[in-house]
């Protein structure tokens, strides 16, 4: 049988406040007894002693003037227990009760008249009353109903009381149980991989610190599989690349080869434009050397070298390019010597970065590679002036398989930071005075 927590809360609590009603009952109960038992007794302890303290002759008359005083009942008896007088009804059934019950309850406290119960006194009257003994019977009716009268009142504040405590009890332990029941389909959502957020509410109390540490975990648990789905995606993607670069690599260098060849056998007026081929075609060679990056993932061998070199040769791959498009193409590069310790790395970024700023441009637009030095700090700035990115995007421009192109496949800017990141800089992007801007920084 399933014990949820509505019950645990509500049934042990329950049960509690019913023995608490009962004790008290039976406490109060036990003390309404006692006090009505010492009334009763000291009473008829009175009684006996008012009638010790009379000097007239105890008649049946007086004797009826008496019980309507007390409340008591009378029997006169002689020395042999022979009921003279009595303030009972005088019928043969009660004559011979009293008289079959009379020996045995002279020394009991108790008497028992046709299921009447009595509290019993003796008196022995004095020579001027008659040489008799006087029973006094008070009816222990009377303590019982006055037991019942102290106690109703208690009985019926508990109940009241014990019941409004339920009903609090049990909306508490309905609005505990509530909570938890959504912490339990919110848990069983994330088995199912919907990682979604449960508002923790706003009572500071233990579930909501619960709610916020379930929350905290479907947002790690949510990270953690979408790293996973990239890094499957990596991996597959990393043996295709891996096939097809290869593939490429050889072919071109095959095409590369036989213009060599051709340039060998062909007048001066052509080296230009075979010059230019080719160098298209190690701009090629640079793309695919990139994608192979991809492919040999922890197998990379690093080869350090200057970042000045690095960047020329990579301003001299595209302006062939920009020339083609028509886009202006503005370089400032300083002469400074720095090293970097990834140089084919850094290159594929910063080809990355540069084509993407190209197409972004379009024919007519301006690219512009600058750099500048602050504090030890050595800045490439790539900028353009083409319409940019869309502001609600922004932040997903670097995750890797993020793109908008239809033929991208959205690792470009995530491999160009990892790669600048590798060289101990940082990329950054940002869109300023019509210009969209890529900044590198390296440490000098």
């Amino acid at each position: 049988m399933r014990w949820n927590i509505h019950r645990q809360l509500l049934i042990p609590f329950t049960w509690l406040q019913c023995l608490t009603v009962i004790l008290v009952i039976a406490i109060t109960g036990y003390v309404a007894i006692m006090q009505v038992r010492n009334s009763q007794a000291v009473h008829l302890q009175k009684i006996i002693e008012t009638l010790g303290s009379a000097r007239y002759p105890l008649t049946h008359k007086v004797l009826l003037q008496l019980k309507s005083l007390t409340g008591a009942e009378f029997v006169l008896i002689d020395r042999e227990h022979n009921i003279q007088q009595m303030t009972l009804e005088d019928v043969p059934e009660i004559q011979t009760a009293l008289s079959r019950q009379l020996k045995l309850s002279l020394e009991s406290r108790i008497l028992e008249l046709n299921q009447d119960r009595y509290l019993v006194g003796f008196y022995r009257s004095s020579p001027g009353q008659g040489d008799l003994n006087v029973m006094v019977l008070y009816p222990q009716v009377k303590w019982s109903v006055t037991f019942y009268q102290l106690v109703t009142p208690y009985l019926v504040l508990a109940l009241i009381f014990g019941g409004l405590t339920i009903w609090i009890s049990s909306r508490i332990a309905g609005g505990i149980s509530s909570r938890l029941q959504k912490l339990q389909a919110h848990v069983g959502e994330l088995g199912e991989l919907k990682f979604s957020e449960i508002p923790p509410g706003e009572q500071e109390d233990e579930i909501r610190e619960l709610s916020q540490g379930i929350n905290k975990m479907s947002l790690m648990l949510d990270q953690s599989f979408r790293q996973n789905q990239q890094q499957e995606r990596m991996r597959i993607l990393s043996q295709l690349v891996g096939g097809i670069s290869h593939q490429l690599r050889n072919s071109l260098t095959g095409v590369r080869l036989a213009l060599q060849l051709h340039q060998k056998s062909c007048d001066s007026a052509d080296q230009e434009t075979l010059e230019k081929g080719l160098e298209q075609l190690r701009f090629i060679e640079e793309e695919i050397k990139t994608l192979l990056r991809v492919a040999k993932g922890s197998e990379l061998i690093q080869v350090p070298g200057n970042l000045i070199l690095v960047i020329s040769e990579s301003v001299q791959l595209l302006r062939p390019y920009c020339q083609h498009q028509q886009i202006e193409f503005q370089t400032e590069i300083k002469d400074i010597a720095t090293e970097i310790t990834d140089t084919e790395g850094f290159r594929g970024a910063l080809l990355n970065i540069l084509i993407n700023a190209t197409e972004a441009a379009g024919p007519q637009g301006k690219v512009q590679l600058l750099m500048s030095t602050i504090d030890e700090m050595l800045e490439i700035v790539i900028q353009d002036n083409g319409h940019g990115i869309k502001p609600e995007i922004e932040a997903q421009i670097f995750e890797p398989f993020f793109t908008t192109k239809p033929e991208g496949a959205g690792l470009g800017l995530a491999l160009a930071r990892q790669a600048i990141h590798d060289n101990g800089g940082e990329l950054t992007y940002a869109r300023k005075d019509g210009w969209t801007v890529f900044k590198i920084v390296l440490n000098l």
